[in-house]
């Protein structure tokens, strides 16, 4: 499983990447259908770096790297905010603040999550063994 994520993750990775040094993301994804382009401006613009910083967060901490677990988040934050200021070499793309936030807090919330799911695996696991042994 953890092979998988690992996979997903630089999967992941290189999608995130293009969408946030492209000069116009939406016009790669979307193609012709403007639906997607109103959709995306209605509902997920206000939080889409938190979104998508958040899936990145978890999957980096889940994967497996030759490198610690604080390590692996250290390099994501420096990533978090080198996209962003990659973005004033890409015009029209402008770099804010707003998105370097919402990176940072991303990665967090996704580092958060995934230690929730490990602490609820253990806890089950050891739950199991007890009533295994009753």
């Amino acid at each position: 499983m953890r092979r998988f994520l690992t996979w997903a993750f630089f999967a992941y990775f290189a999608v995130l990447t293009v969408g946030l040094v492209t000069p116009d993301p939406m016009g790669v994804a979307r193609g012709r259908q403007s639906w997607l382009h109103d959709w995306y401006l209605a509902y997920l613009e206000p939080i889409g770096h938190l979104l998508g910083f958040t899936a990145l967060g978890f999957l980096g901490a889940a994967s497996r790297w030759p490198w610690s677990g604080t390590t692996r988040l250290i390099v994501l934050a420096f990533y978090a905010v080198g996209t962003e200021a990659w973005q004033m070499l890409v015009p029209p793309r402008t770099p804010e603040w707003k998105d370097v936030v919402q990176n940072l807090a991303g990665i967090g919330i996704g580092a958060l999550l995934w230690w929730g799911v490990v602490r609820w695996r253990q806890r089950s696991a050891a739950q199991e063994s007890v009533e295994a042994c009753s």
